[in-house]
């Protein structure tokens, strides 16, 4: 089973997802936007080993962070 938290970052509140495995910790970060000392919050809080950091696409409110 995985696990999806989604996190509005920045002035247009993009969606940013933190999408991870509950029993292996590890996951990854899908379209960090912005603020992020945020999106780094919730990897430490849900104690997640990031493997990668998936962009859907390149404007600027999808890939500040």
């Amino acid at each position: 089973m995985v696990s999806v938290e989604c996190i509005a970052v920045g002035a247009l509140f993009t969606n940013c997802y933190l999408i991870y495995d509950p029993e292996s910790s590890i996951g990854i970060i899908v379209d960090a936007g912005d603020e992020p000392e945020r999106i780094l919050a919730a990897v430490e809080r849900k104690n997640v080993k990031i493997q990668g950091i998936y962009l859907t696409h390149g404007h600027f409110d999808h890939v500040l962070a």
